[in-house]
């Protein structure tokens, strides 16, 4: 849980940073049959997440989040220009943990991923080599989440602790998938997920400070 920073009116300073993709809270979601077929991207570069298949749309809540089943659901947008560095934000929490389970990816699987690592409720990055394993959010509490990928200048934190840096490897995001692994087709978390941001940068501590801030409100 954070406990020092203050209460945030960060919009406009994530607007100011640019982001490359931005899925906000209960904004631009749409249901189809068993789920969400769409989050729309609010960032303007219409870089929407999606899933035309019913029975692998995440469930939209009553509170607006949204849940991955851990089976077969996850989100993904079409393939788009997402090199390193990058940094990520995501306001999650893990409804089960499973050693290897995939919170976030890039477009083809181990190139933009941010997955779950035994001890529970342990967490890693990986786009190349595996790099800032610590402690992910409790399980059934949300936190929020920061992943740099920057080569040998990555890091993942975790709310206001200290981050846990390594070298994430070279891989590039190359797009955008929530919930599985990058093809869609395995390591399928069970997850539920309030907001998620990409940059196309790597965020300094102040930064990611202000983003992490604003994301703070949904906790």
């Amino acid at each position: 849980m954070l406990l020092t920073w203050a209460p945030s009116n960060g919009l406009q300073a994530v607007v100011a940073l640019s982001p490359q993709a931005w899925f906000r809270y209960g904004v631009g979601i749409t249901v189809t049959g068993a789920g969400v077929s769409t989050w729309a991207d609010q960032s303007g570069n219409g870089r929407d997440l999606l899933q035309g298949t019913d029975t692998n749309r995440p469930a939209l809540q009553a509170d607006s989040s949204i849940l991955f089943d851990g089976v077969d659901n996850f989100l993904k947008t079409a393939g788009f220009t997402f090199n390193q560095p990058e940094t990520v934000y995501v306001v999650f929490k893990a409804i089960t943990f499973t050693d290897g389970d995939t919170i976030l990816d890039g477009n083809a699987g181990n190139d933009l991923r941010l997955f779950q690592v035994d001890p529970e409720p342990g967490i890693s990055g990986f786009a190349g080599s595996q790099f800032g394993t610590g402690a992910g959010p409790v399980t059934g509490v949300y936190g929020v989440v920061c992943a740099v990928y920057n080569g040998a200048s990555s890091l993942v934190r975790v709310n206001n602790e200290a981050p846990v840096s390594g070298d994430s490897g070279a891989a590039n995001g190359s797009g955008f998938t929530l919930g599985a692994f990058g093809n869609g087709a395995t390591a399928w978390s069970n997850i539920q997920v309030k907001e998620v941001i990409l940059f196309a940068t790597a965020h300094t501590t102040t930064q990611q400070d202000q983003v992490m801030s604003y994301l703070s409100r949904l906790l």
